[in-house]
């Protein structure tokens, strides 16, 4: 794992949290509590899975492996998504427009969790496990802190890509795709070169 790795991450979030935010406020609407209700679901996930990557880290062997099944994991959970916001739209419209504020807002809440949860979870936990990762390399306080600047760049990066080339050309069911395809091939990248060296 190294710099290419935050960096690739944090573009595919950028690519998620777009994407997601635009599908689930087609569903929802662009009301301040629809968009704020995106908007907690995914930096709820974020900080559950930060929890969840120093979990993990305490009780793997191999931090790289985990951050390989943790991309797996958003890659699946990426792909399934597209039916759960489209089976979200169909129960959101079957409320009605006599639905009550109260029931409103209680199911955009619920959309969002359900879609956002999951895959901001795994997201959220990879950064913990990267930096574990590196705490195996003689030095690792350095090249955490070029991570992190990574990280910081892949974000601008993405957020500008995504906004001005991949929803605008592909839309936001492709881009998913797409970054569910990179985020799988990630991981099945550190998952062989973890088999090559076991050899």
């Amino acid at each position: 794992l190294d710099r290419s790795s935050a960096a690739s991450d944090v573009y595919k979030r950028q690519v998620y949290e777009s994407a997601w935010g635009r599908m689930l406020h087609r569903v929802l609407g662009i009301s301040d509590f629809a968009v704020a209700a995106v908007l907690a679901a995914f930096f709820l996930g974020m900080g559950l899975g930060g929890g969840l990557g120093t979990w993990l880290v305490r009780r793997a062997h191999r931090p790289a492996r985990v951050y390989a099944m943790l991309e797996i994991g958003v890659a699946v959970w990426a792909l399934l998504s597209l039916p759960l916001l489209d089976g979200s739209l169909h129960a959101y419209a079957w409320l009605g427009e006599d639905a009550s504020f109260t029931t409103l807002s209680a199911t955009r809440l619920f959309f969002a969790l359900l879609v956002l949860l999951p895959p901001t979870t795994l997201m959220g936990a990879t950064l913990p496990v990267v930096v574990a990762a590196l705490r195996e390399e003689p030095d690792w306080s350095d090249r955490a802190t070029s991570l992190y600047t990574t990280n910081t760049i892949g974000a601008v990066i993405g957020a500008s890509a995504t906004g001005f080339l991949l929803l605008p050309t592909l839309g936001t069911r492709l881009s998913i795709v797409l970054a569910a395809a990179t985020s799988a091939l990630a991981g099945l990248i550190v998952l062989a070169t973890l088999g090559r060296l076991s050899l």
